[in-house]
């Protein structure tokens, strides 16, 4: 189907005396065949690619050649592409169609591009690329006007949360007490799961399941779809702590069932464990890291932890995975989207890591 797509794209490929199938559009083709078990995506991914694939034809370009000014250069051109490239959308195969309908809208670009780095990423891991122009961070926002705030937390910002609620939050009588090990759980679980507030409002104990001799949280989410969770050794650990604090044993050690127990527990009374309310998650996390912000002198940080709020945490989890290697379709199923377009959202890169990596690499 790629082939004879590009056959009929060959107009808008500038005649380089190369032949117009070649490796770039095979190692393509390739890629959009790890895909295959979501026709959806694979079929929203094949217009961007080949979209840029003639693009960058066109301008006799092939991937290797690909360098983070083409990419700028490629993001300029989708704004405003040559008049000839747009107009009718009709099937790909058909001989009228065309590569736009109209220039992309800065959503749009951004969503093209989060695909287009996916791919150089893993045509660079299979081996196929020497190097990935994405390895530097492409500033999107300073090339497309309008882009919405990147809503997630640095790992230095989520441990400064981290670090008030263990040292500053009192802890002098039971309720404070309780308070103080909630909260430090709520973040947990949040961070550590990715789980919409409302999901893990409504989780119970129970819901934490031993397969193969690994943990797993297993979720209702939206739409009513199920998905499993891993359960990882530090976020066990911080679940033995919380469900200690009301007396409870090791998870690993239960021998009663546990769904009248809620994972967020509100409290315990006349010995029935209440559960909260989803709106009160977003309150807590709201609340803790507005008394941060107040305490803060970085006027920059504190105006961004005034913003946060319990999905802030959906996507610093995401971000985290994909920064840490974790592959893509792997956090597509942590995260339970059904397109994995939509888990490429929550990516987000730290300037940090840029400077990081130059200073460890760049020696004289």
């Amino acid at each position: 189907m790629f082939k004879i797509i590009i056959s009929n794209a060959k107009k808008y490929i500038a005649n380089d005396n190369k032949k117009w199938f070649d490796n770039d559009a095979r190692e393509i083709i390739a890629w959009l065949g790890e895909y295959s078990d979501s026709k959806n995506s694979q079929t929203a991914y094949r217009v961007v690619v080949l979209r840029f694939y003639m693009w960058m034809r066109h301008n006799k370009l092939e991937l290797k050649d690909i360098s983070k000014k083409n990419i700028y250069d490629y993001i300029h051109f989708v704004r405003d592409p040559y008049a000839e490239w747009c107009g009718n959308r009709s099937k790909m195969t058909n001989q009228n169609w065309k590569p736009f309908y109209k220039p992309l809208s800065p959503k749009s670009i951004k969503y093209n591009m989060q695909i287009i780095k996916q791919m150089f990423i893993e045509l660079h891991q299979s081996g196929y690329l020497d190097r990935n122009p994405f390895y530097f961070q492409i500033k999107l926002a300073s090339q497309i006007k309008d882009l919405p705030q990147e809503r997630y937390l640095t790992v230095d910002e989520f441990g400064l949360i981290d670090c008030y609620i263990s040292s500053e939050l009192p802890d002098n009588t039971y309720h404070e007490q309780e308070i103080k090990t909630r909260t430090r759980w709520i973040f947990k679980a949040l961070i550590y799961t990715a789980c919409r507030r409302s999901e893990i409002a409504t989780a119970t104990m129970s819901d934490i399941i031993l397969k193969n001799g690994r943990f797993w949280l297993k979720i209702i989410g939206k739409g009513n779809k199920y998905g499993e969770i891993p359960v990882l050794p530090e976020l066990e650990r911080a679940l033995n702590e919380y469900r200690a604090f009301y007396g409870l044993p090791p998870v690993d050690k239960r021998i009663h069932s546990e769904h009248h127990i809620p994972l967020i527990i509100k409290t315990f009374r006349n010995n029935e464990y209440l559960k909260m309310h989803n709106g009160h998650l977003w309150y807590i996390v709201k609340r803790i890291c507005a008394k941060i912000a107040n305490k803060l002198a970085d006027e920059v940080l504190s105006d961004k932890l005034k913003s946060v709020t319990t999905h802030w945490l959906r996507h610093t989890s995401a971000t985290i995975q994909v920064d840490s290697g974790i592959d893509i379709r792997v956090v597509q199923r942590n995260l339970r989207h059904s397109s994995i377009v939509t888990t490429m959202q929550y990516q987000h890169v730290a300037q940090d890591k840029q400077f990081d990596e130059t200073a460890l690499k760049f020696k004289i």
